[in-house]
């Protein structure tokens, strides 16, 4: 029933079509570990599609974890329907934990156009899609159907429910190694499969490599991918007992989304001034995880470790001055005052939310502080909502911190300020201190762009808002802009040096 659910969904048979039992054409089960700790299993299954000469795949994901000493099951479920040659007809994504509310993406190709529509949201977003689009079955067949010095250097696409992006994958063969599968040695085939950079305005994203390891026969018996912010999952071929025995949760996803600090700090959201010294992961680089700019400075990179002091600016003192003078920033650009698919500032109803916010007011500084405080009072906390354009979000009036930036951006956007959002950690309490994933907004204000947070409303940004990024959402219709966040989460060691 849940395959003939999925493919009404997708539109491609009628709503009110009898259940019925259908035979796979092929099926296998995986057995889940993330970070070595056993979490849930994996299902693929092959069956014919309703269309002749199609082939209609399902591969769902599903883990129990902990988060925050609660148990929860986290399920996501990836559909293809593809031709004989392995090209993408249409597909579907289904990602949520057991009691929330599910983010669902459908979509159809229509000619070279994929056609996607967010099912909660119901945005729609018209993606490139030629014949290389390839859909879940044929990306295995791939693996198998090519000598292995042809297979090297090759480039296939496919679409990436994580990003929302359609990304092109070069697969790079490597020498076979000695690999545990399950307690046994084996020696396997390494395949790597590193996606193509993608661009989101000004941004640069590097989607992770995913790993497949193939024996003899050419069968993928365990695949690695990354999680992002959550960590290293490990994918290992068995039969379905099992893959499905019950798993005693053990692994706690709301720790491994915060990074852990020294020391507490005392009125955080009020503080002023603040050094941290920050180290990365081995192996990774230090240069370019968080920006500089008059918020903070990047300083002393020594190694794997660097400093970085923040002092949020308000318009008007003599730090902004500086920080003015010391940057000469000229007027920013006009994408900053554009109307855009998030940002869409020119809607009715954000046109009226801010004049109700800001009424008369002429200073835009004050107007921004308006805005900050009208959206602190309306906006109502729900962090199970996806994110959407701004002005649903001004119809919904609830979500979480990425809500609330958007909103913000857009009201001042619509009230003649320009206007972006910023990305980074902030300052929590969970059970001891730490930084967790954040989102706010900045405002070009007396020369200089200054912090705004309708999470707190406190009239302005503190110390312990450590910035990663901003962006202008110019030409972005998907969620790109954030995952600079998750993918740094679990590589930054952080201590606080001082604070006042």
């Amino acid at each position: 029933m849940q395959l003939l659910s999925a493919l009404c969904l997708l539109g491609l048979l009628p709503a009110s079509e009898p259940a019925r039992e259908i035979v796979p054409l092929e099926e296998y089960h995986e057995v889940a570990h993330l970070d070595g700790l056993r979490v849930g299993h994996a299902h693929t299954r092959v069956v014919r599609g309703s269309i002749p000469d199609t082939f209609h795949t399902t591969s769902t994901l599903v883990l129990d974890v902990k988060r925050y000493g609660s148990i929860v099951r986290l399920q996501m479920s990836q559909s293809t329907l593809e031709d004989r040659a392995g090209s993408v007809l249409a597909l579907s994504f289904r990602q949520g934990s057991q009691g929330g509310r599910p983010h669902a993406v459908s979509g159809k190709r229509e000619g070279n156009t994929l056609i996607l529509r967010n099912e909660q949201t119901k945005a729609e977003r018209r993606l490139p899609c030629s014949d290389a689009v390839l859909g879940l079955r044929q990306q295995e067949k791939l693996l198998a159907s090519q000598e292995l010095d042809r297979l090297n250097g090759l480039r296939f696409s496919r679409y990436e429910p994580l990003y929302n992006a359609v990304v092109s994958v070069r697969v790079q063969v490597r020498e076979p190694e000695l690999v545990d599968v399950l307690g046994q040695k084996q020696l396997l085939r390494r395949v790597e499969l590193r996606p193509e950079p993608l661009q989101a305005g000004t941004q640069h994203i590097v989607p992770a490599a995913s790993i497949v390891w193939l024996d003899s026969d050419r069968v993928p018996v365990r695949r690695q991918i990354e999680l992002d912010g959550l960590g290293t999952l490990i994918l290992t071929r068995t039969n379905r007992s099992q893959a499905t025995a019950v798993v005693q949760p053990s692994a706690d996803l709301g720790s491994r989304s915060l990074i852990p600090l020294n020391r507490t700090i005392q009125q955080p959201y009020t503080t002023r001034s603040a050094l941290y010294r920050i180290r990365v992961s081995q192996g990774q680089s230090p240069y370019g995880l968080l920006c500089s700019d008059a918020h903070q400075q990047v300083r002393r990179i020594e190694g794997q470790q660097f400093e970085l002091a923040v002092h949020p600016v308000r318009p008007g003192t003599s730090q902004a001055l500086r920080a003015t003078e010391k940057a000469s920033m000229s007027e920013p650009g006009a994408e900053y005052l554009a109307n855009c698919f998030y940002i869409d500032h020119e809607n009715e109803r954000i046109v009226e939310l801010a004049r109700q916010a800001v009424g008369r007011q002429q200073d835009s500084w004050r107007k921004a502080l308006l805005i900050e405080r009208f959206v602190k009072n309306r906006l109502r906390n729900d962090n199970q909502i996806d994110l959407m354009p701004a002005s649903q979000i001004a119809r919904e009036l609830r979500g979480d911190c990425r809500h609330h930036a958007l909103l913000v951006t857009a009201l001042c956007r619509a009230a003649g300020i320009p206007a972006r959002t910023a990305l980074g950690l902030l300052y929590v309490q969970r059970g001891g201190p730490h930084l967790g994933f954040h989102l706010w907004a900045e405002v070009f204000v007396d020369g200089t762009w200054v912090g705004l947070d309708s999470t707190l409303g406190l009239g302005g940004v503190s110390a312990t808002h450590l910035k990663i990024n901003d962006s202008s959402w110019q030409g972005v219709t998907s969620l790109l802009p954030l995952h600079a966040a998750t993918r740094i989460l679990r590589q930054l060691h952080v201590e606080v040096l001082n604070c006042s």
